[in-house]
Formats: structure tokens, sequence, C-alpha cells
């Protein structure tokens, strides 16, 4: 399963498809992708929360097989230098491991969807 997942995930990565962004590593459960790096970019937050929403597309076509345990995880994302093209929603503070204080978290659609 984690396998498909990831090998759609990979198809979003590819540097011929999105030269925006950077496939860091795989560990485990954690797929980790950046944008900004090596190269700066004036839209690395953009890029980055388009990926995101692209994954969570592509994660709802992959077929589970057995049991399913929990559920989809919503992007969280700072509001800051983002345009029109994204909805924010705050959906309030959050207790996060490791943090002394709640952090405030904000849901990502795109617009129009």
């Amino acid at each position: 399963m984690l396998n498909e997942l990831y090998t759609k995930f990979d198809d979003l990565t590819d540097p011929k498809v999105n030269p925006n962004i950077y496939k860091v590593e795989t560990v485990g459960d954690k797929y980790m992708a950046v944008s900004g790096i090596p190269e700066p970019s004036a839209t690395h937050a953009k890029n980055i929360a388009r990926l995101a929403l692209d994954m969570m597309d592509r994660s709802h076509s992959v077929v589970f097989e057995g049991q399913f345990v929990g559920a989809l995880k919503k992007i969280l994302c700072e509001v800051d230098n983002f345009d029109d093209q994204f909805h924010f929603e705050y959906r309030g503070p959050v207790i996060m491991k490791g943090k002394s204080e709640p952090m405030d978290v904000y849901l990502l659609t795109r617009v129009g969807l």
C-alpha cells in the first residue's frame, strides 16, 4: 500500500515534471520533499502547497486492502505569502508533540473546489 502511494508521490516530485520540488527521502511511512533548495525560489511556499494538495488528490486513488485504521490528515500550512489560489480555514490552536504552547493551525484547500 505505501509502495503504491509513494510511487504516485514520486511521479509528482519527478524533476522533469516538477523542477521546483526536490524529494529528500522516504523513511518508513514518512515522505519528505522540499522547494527552494538548493536554488532559492520566491514561490517555494506555493510550490510545496500545490504538491501537498496534489499528494492528497493522488492518495484518494490508492486501493487499500484489508483493514484501514485512522483517517486522512489535512495538510497544515502557514498563511503567509500565498495569493487567492488557496483557501485557508482557521482550525484553532492544536497541542503539538515537543511544543510547549499550542500552535495555530489552518486547513489548506484550493480555491474553486
